[in-house]
């Protein structure tokens, strides 16, 4: 598949309750939206579903950039 770096604004329950610290996390949301910058203004580029893997690379006031795979 094809991976991408974007960002995602991380939202109670929307990775599990807690980042844990490890680098692999799924979506427990019904939807996350990647989004080009860390910002809310920012164009949603890709939308993972529940259950889809997201690679976590770097955390920041709330938001994780994330690898992720968009042909699963």
């Amino acid at each position: 598949g094809l991976f991408v770096s974007l960002f995602a604004l991380l939202l109670p329950g929307a990775l599990g309750d807690e980042w844990n610290g490890y680098p692999n996390g799924y979506v427990l949301c019904e939807t996350l939206s990647l989004r080009e910058t860390p910002d809310n203004d920012a164009p949603v580029l890709h939308t993972l579903t529940y259950g889809q893997k997201a690679t976590i690379i770097e955390t920041k006031d709330n938001w994780c950039q994330v690898i992720a795979s968009v042909w699963d």
